[in-house]
């Protein structure tokens, strides 16, 4: 019987709570979460800050980019994603790297962390990753970095970084390019995946599944990990799942 993959909570808990912040993080790791994933830009003082967007706007009640602001800016807004949530989260920072780090440091799980390309652009690949492998030492051997930049993931495998590929979108990804770059992980959007799944020295994580069907179809298809948005209601699905194959 094919495993189900494991759970990743997808930027912490995005169903229930705020993107990339420390409550939603929090509560997947409560709720059992192994592993989770969440992407960093950098201030223009270059501090890792957790976000997915360059720009403010749609997660936090700032505007603009986030890279022409300086730390203490940002630290000062909310991430509570107003357009969502309205005012629920409206005390929930905009975290920092380091303050990430400071929560998963008390728990066991692994993080996925996405080096975002407008940050790469802005300040060089190799001051971005040297920057977020300097506050993610207190995490080292579970810890992750991974991106859609190939030219990042290359710097990666020069200075012997643990790193992950995201697929680019709509079949562009060439294996070719994953046999050169021989990274640990092969990230990839479940509708685009290539099938079958490569095989390889890495590991398949695909994305985003948020039912126990698209998990089953996932290990299916070879995957070990998959990226959820609601990490508690599909990790009790799945534990169900796995209790009944046991009797």
């Amino acid at each position: 019987m094919t495993p189900l993959p494991a759970l990743v909570a997808h930027r912490g808990w995005p169903a229930r709570y705020p993107e990339n912040t420390l409550a939603g993080l929090a509560a997947a790791l409560a709720a059992g979460a192994r592993a989770v994933e969440f992407d960093v830009q950098l201030s223009r003082d270059r501090v890792p800050f957790l976000s997915h967007d360059a720009t403010l706007e749609r997660c936090t009640n700032g505007s603009g980019r986030l890279f022409d602001q300086d730390a203490r800016t940002l630290a000062r807004l909310s991430a509570g994603e107003p357009r969502r949530f309205g005012g629920r989260f409206g005390a929930e920072p905009l975290p920092s790297l380091a303050r990430a780090v400071t929560l998963l440091a008390r728990h066991e799980a692994m993080a996925f962390v996405e080096l975002k390309s407008e940050s790469l652009e802005r300040f060089g690949r190799r001051a971005v990753l040297e920057r977020v492998l300097r506050e993610l030492d207190a995490l080292a051997g579970r810890v992750w970095i991974i991106a859609f930049d190939r030219e990042l993931l290359a710097l990666c495998r020069a200075l012997r970084v643990p790193a992950g590929w995201i697929l680019p979108e709509g079949g562009g990804a060439v294996r070719d390019t994953a046999e050169r770059l021989q990274p640990a992980w092969l990230v990839a959007d479940r509708r685009f995946a290539p099938r079958p799944l490569w095989p390889g020295p890495w590991s398949w994580v695909l994305y985003v599944c948020n039912d126990l069907p698209c998990v089953q179809a996932a290990g299916r298809a070879g995957a070990g990990w998959v990226e959820t948005d609601d990490f508690g209601p599909l990790a009790a699905a799945r534990e169900a799942a796995c209790a009944r194959r046991s009797i």
